[in-house]
């Protein structure tokens, strides 16, 4: 509604950040809102400068329209090419070395790297607890 900004986010506002027709955006966002929308939204968007963004806004619209869990409804990342949606063809056996069990238990979510970089030692909450950054150094 602006109120933090003055400025109002409105069908017009969007069409011209987006190149789109502010008919057509209205339009989908009536469609979209009284029948079944299923959101499809492909993995490589977060190779951009706060590419996380369109994920987080992805499920936002999502929960607004209620569908997710529901049949024909919700969301959906990486469908296609990246998902392997067609089940029915042949899996090719590739070569690979057996895999050990990995002994080390720490981790760090990759949204975070910039910040462990920053912060070496420093602790982080994900998930409901605490945890440490390891003492890393950039190398440049």
């Amino acid at each position: 509604m602006g109120d933090q900004d003055g400025i109002v986010k409105s069908a017009e506002w969007a069409s011209g950040i987006c190149d789109f027709p502010t008919d057509a955006i209205i339009d989908l966002a009536k469609r979209m809102g009284t029948q079944k929308t299923m959101i499809s939204i492909a993995w490589s968007l977060n190779r951009q400068d706060h590419g996380e963004q369109p994920y987080w806004a992805a499920i936002a619209l999502a929960a607004l329209l209620g569908g997710i869990g529901l049949p024909g409804t919700g969301i959906g990342f990486g469908y296609s090419a990246e998902n392997a949606t067609d089940t029915s063809r042949r899996q090719i056996k590739i070569a690979a070395f057996p895999q050990e069990k990995n002994n080390v238990t720490s981790f760090i979510p990759a949204p975070r790297i910039a910040d462990m970089l920053e912060n070496p030692g420093g602790t982080f909450g994900y998930n409901g607890g605490q945890h440490t950054y390891p003492d890393t150094h950039l190398i440049w």
